[in-house]
């Protein structure tokens, strides 16, 4: 079974992209989200955001980045804010490079007039202080457009050899553009290789969400179609479906759009003749269980009567996770409770052990 590929527009001109097996050398960490008030670690934000609201009842100041609440103390911004981008929560005092600011509007306005260089900020609030830095390495649209462009140029005749590579770092350099973009897609398909292809013929869960982390900290605030698309396959590879849902305004792909919709609602939808199954068409590498689960999603009632049976056994298969095991399991589900076949035990144990799938298929 081979990779999928998942459909992306450039504009007007229908542009796809291609992106290579490996890249430039890139050893990520995970990503993580600490308590700043305790120390603990999440994997998750929405982890972390529990847990405050748990265990740390105190309203704290806050820095916002794109409307959420950011908790590490060294933030790198690689995209020039814009108006509501940023903002400050619980503040009775704000200080950007030690000027004083008593009102959280007027000390937005200063960040985004002033987005060049380290702005150090220190949030205060009834003796509580809260310290950060804003690093802003801005790479500009005109400069995302070149990498990706060199991607399309480079890499959409399937060549993804080291040739091939050194001539997109040689571009990348001459550009003068800084390559945490590239290296963030790059760090996407070595999470994909961890996530299908590992030497013990088993996912290698930790590194591949490693790599998958690292990826969405070097392009999800990038708001191109190509990081909306890969972000969103992240999240679904994750499955984190509401993180993947909030994306899909942002990207231009149908296909995965339904198929998120389908893992918060249980609806099938068809985009197409259920006589052709073939819904992707472009060179966005996809992991095997997110392109099996797009097709059965999308490609209507025939093909899933003409698949079911295939899906089942792929759900059987040694080399994927639990988690894609309960995301194929539901999607059976779904299509047994719309024809009236009758889901087996495995399917069902499945379900009932992922608490959002039982939810949704109506087990306590």
């Amino acid at each position: 079974m081979g990779y999928g590929y998942l459909t992306i527009y450039k504009g007007e001109t229908g542009g796809v992209y291609s992106i290579p097996e490996v890249f430039l050398p890139f050893e990520p960490s995970p990503i993580t989200y600490e308590c700043r008030l305790c120390g603990e670690i999440f994997s998750f934000q929405e982890e972390l955001e529990v847990h405050r609201a748990s265990q740390h009842t105190q309203s704290r100041p806050n820095l916002l980045l794109y409307g959420r609440g950011e908790f590490r103390t060294d933030i790198e911004i690689t995209r020039r804010l814009c108006k509501g981008d940023i903002s400050f929560e619980n503040c009775t005092g704000i200080a950007l490079n030690g000027l004083e600011f008593d009102n959280s509007d007027l000390a937005a306005k200063h960040v985004l007039e002033n987005q060049t260089g380290v702005l150090a900020v220190l949030l205060k609030r009834k003796g509580m202080t809260v310290n950060s830095t804003l690093r802003f390495v801005l790479i500009d649209q005109h400069q995302l457009e070149l990498i990706e462009d060199d991607f399309l140029d480079i890499f959409s005749r399937g060549n993804w050899g080291s040739e091939a590579l050194a001539r997109f770092s040689e571009r990348v350099q001459k550009h003068g553009v800084s390559v945490r973009y590239a290296g963030g897609l790059g760090c996407y398909i070595t999470g994909l290789i961890a996530k299908d292809k590992s030497l013990a013929s088993v996912p290698n869960r930790e590194l591949y969400r490693e790599k998958f982390g690292e990826s969405l900290q070097s392009i999800i605030s990038h708001k191109t179609q190509l990081s909306g698309v890969v972000s969103c396959l992240i999240y679904f590879a994750l499955n984190q479906f509401e993180a993947a849902n909030r994306s899909i305004p942002t990207i231009s792909s149908p296909p995965l759009k339904s198929a998120v919709n389908f893992m918060l609602t249980g609806k099938f939808t068809t985009l197409q003749s259920e006589s052709n199954p073939d819904v992707m068409s472009s060179n966005i590498p996809i992991d095997n269980v997110t392109s099996e689960l797009i097709q059965f999603c999308n490609c209507g009632s025939e093909y899933r009567t003409a698949n079911y049976r295939r899906l089942a056994k792929y759900m059987s298969a040694s080399n994927i996770s639990s988690l894609d095991r309960a995301k194929l399991a539901f999607c059976l589900f779904k299509f047994y409770e719309a024809t009236g076949i009758e889901p087996d035990d495995r399917c069902l144990r499945l379900i009932r052990a992922n608490e959002h799938f039982a939810s949704l298929a109506g087990y306590p």
